[in-house]
């Protein structure tokens, strides 16, 4: 007996239990039973029972012992193999270097505290992927202290790679809070999250691309200028000629006087509005206009400003929103001056001079435009003016910022000059991911110095990867794909914009292959619903065997790690 399928036009097909007898020396088939309303198991059953074979309940074959999300795990580890980051942290294979490449993936993946990250290394692949299945805390912690150790020869080895003679560098500084009270690092400064805690403030230094270089962590009172000494160590160690580029409140004249004695480096930056001043003057102080139909003049040996260029620019609409949000701001405060004259009025006896000088002074400092009024409190009264003088003098500023370079033109033009300044958004971009969901710096919780210190140092190589997995994966991101070519290319004065195509992407949301981009966290979401399966097979455990086996990847999956795949890595030396 046997089992027949027996096509059945546009009807399903027939399932008929039949056997084959032979009667005058011809085969006949005969049908014994019509199996078709059977579920396919039970026919699965009967074929078996048919050939002999005994017929065991299919969860006694196959076990699923563990499902773990994969996919995202296996992008970042080929992004970090095409990287080269293990020959990146040390030329020889150790355990300590499986852990940090471990701690760098988890970062990516699922960032989270170095103690909860030891618990779930193993709840993905990640473990598994880079051998540090078992890992303990304190092999964390020493892993750590192995990485620090190191971090000079890696910077060296990131500016090896990323920096060329004539480069433009940027350096720009951020904080982060503190929750603990033993580092000594952890200060009360200026806490640029807005939060009443200590802060350690740490400064970055990029490539002309974007790719982070280096990292330095210093006490949370330091102020920006006094970590310039630092970085200007490291790129003296170099040997190439360099130009740093850095904001007007970090290289200040001492600053740039230490860039001119080393010799070999140049600097871009910006001057302050007090310097501002003693190049705008009211065009009735001239008798040449400034610009003829451009926004961009070049000031060369100017007496306050010798040996360097000035490159003056002005900005319409930056003059425009400057001067409507300085209206809004007088108004509100004025508008809050008015509540306290009110109040001031309705009380029948006169307030104390000293209370309604603290109401005025909070008022004041509230929209921070106080030094642009003159207060008097006289007897319980209030009364007010603005300083109209300090006004239309602060107004002739508005929409006009000055870059200054030491870079000559022949090597530098003035429109190159500044896009280059208007580049250092390309730090702050690094700090927004620190301190953003990608890889969540904040909040700080070690207690020594050392441990901080290296907790920036991975969350800067981790933004290394991240930067470099970006640019392979901008046509499923929201990401511009070509704002290397904007930025060359646009107005250099002008408000910055994206490129045609990122506008099309954002406003029809769909990439120029017809998917919907998304946002950096969904696609490892998508790509983590890769699962890894691990498998039991066999009816008994002496029998079993166990397997592991993946799911296959959807198109997009599949896009992704193409992507990934055709992406230009930059070329790894096997440098010490």
């Amino acid at each position: 007996m046997y089992i027949a399928i027996v096509p059945n036009r546009n009807s399903p097909p027939a399932v008929l239990l039949r056997e084959s007898v032979r009667e005058g020396g011809k085969i006949v088939k005969k049908t014994l039973a019509n199996l078709s309303g059977l579920p396919s198991d039970r026919i699965a059953a009967v074929r078996l029972a048919l050939a002999g074979k005994a017929a065991v309940p299919a969860e006694s074959m196959l076990e699923v012992l563990a499902s773990r999300p994969h996919g995202h795990v296996k992008a970042v580890k080929t992004a970090m193999d095409r990287l080269g980051m293990a020959n990146l942290l040390s030329s020889a294979p150790c355990r300590e270097r499986n852990i940090v490449l471990a701690l760098l993936a988890q970062r990516l993946v699922r960032p989270a505290t170095k103690l909860a990250s030891v618990r779930e290394l193993e709840e993905d692949t990640v473990a598994e992927e880079f051998g540090v299945v078992g890992v303990t805390v304190d092999q964390v912690y020493a892993a750590m202290d192995w990485l620090l150790k190191r971090q000079d020869r890696i910077q060296r080895k990131l500016a090896a790679r990323h920096v060329r003679d004539g480069d433009a560098l940027y350096y720009d500084v951020s904080c982060s809070s503190y929750h603990g009270t033993r580092c000594p690092l952890a200060q009360r400064g200026y806490n640029r999250d807005g939060l009443k805690l200590p802060a350690v403030v740490y400064g970055v230094l990029a490539a002309p691309g974007g790719q982070p270089l280096a990292i330095a962590a210093h006490p949370g009172n330091t102020a920006d200028p006094a970590t310039v000494p630092d970085v200007l160590s490291r790129l003296r160690q170099t040997g190439r000629h360099v130009v740093l580029v850095g904001d007007r409140g970090m290289l200040e004249n001492p600053q740039l006087d230490a860039i001119r004695s080393i010799g070999n480096m140049g600097w871009i930056s910006c001057l302050r509005n007090n310097d501002l001043k003693k190049i705008v003057r009211p065009s009735a102080e001239t008798d040449a206009p400034l610009f003829d139909r451009r926004n961009l003049a070049e000031i060369t040996q100017h007496p306050d400003f010798p040996d360097e260029r000035i490159i003056l620019c002005y900005n319409e609409i930056l003059a425009m929103d400057r001067r409507r949000a300085r209206d809004e701001l007088l108004d509100a405060t004025e508008a809050a001056l008015s509540k306290i004259r009110q109040w001031c009025a309705r009380r029948k006896t006169p307030a104390d001079d000293g209370t309604v000088g603290r109401k005025v002074g909070v008022a004041l400092q509230k929209w921070k435009v106080g030094k642009h009024f003159d207060v008097t409190i006289q007897d319980g009264s209030l009364t007010w003016e603005r300083r109209e003088e300090k006004i239309a003098e602060e107004a002739a500023l508005d929409g006009w910022y000055a870059v200054r370079t030491s870079e000559p033109a022949d090597v530098l033009s003035a429109e190159d000059a500044v896009r280059k300044y208007k580049q250092l958004e390309l730090v702050a971009r690094v700090f927004r991911t620190f301190k953003g969901m990608d890889l969540r710096v904040r909040p700080i919780h070690h207690r020594l110095e050392t441990r901080v210190r290296c907790h920036l140092l991975l969350c800067l190589l981790a933004y290394y990867v991240e930067w470099h997995m970006r640019k392979a994966l901008a046509p499923l991101l929201y990401d511009d794909e070509c704002i290397d070519g904007v930025r060359a290319a646009r107005d250099p004065v002008a408000p910055a914009e994206v490129s045609e195509s990122a506008r099309r992407k954002k406003a029809r949301a769909t990439a120029a292959d017809d998917t919907a981009p998304v946002a950096w966290t969904t696609l490892l979401s998508r790509l983590g619903t890769l699962v890894r399966n691990e498998c039991a097979l066999g009816p008994d455990e002496r029998t079993r065997t166990v397997i592991r086996r993946e799911t296959i990847p959807t198109p997009w999956q599949r896009r992704a790690y193409q992507l990934l795949a055709d992406y230009p890595w930059p070329p790894v030396a096997r440098t010490q």
